[in-house]
């Protein structure tokens, strides 16, 4: 299940982060391979991010109830 959730989330972040950007880049009016660069760069960086948050969420809480006590 950990896999599913991490490979959805890493196309969810990478989707989400491309059509921000294209979104944005068409709004300034930037050329063509301006946009589609950044929407490659971006992408790519929050579909790992995405990608790797399913195995750091459980470390994290973890951590977090070991420093309350």
């Amino acid at each position: 299940m950990r896999v599913m959730r991490a490979l959805l989330y890493g196309y969810g972040g990478a989707i989400l982060a491309g059509l921000l950007v294209a979104v944005v880049g068409a709004g300034f009016d930037l050329s063509y391979g301006t946009v589609v660069s950044s929407a490659t760069l971006s992408g790519a960086a929050f579909g790992i991010v995405g990608f790797t948050l399913p195995w750091w969420q459980p470390l994290i809480a973890v951590r977090s109830r070991s420093r309350r006590h």
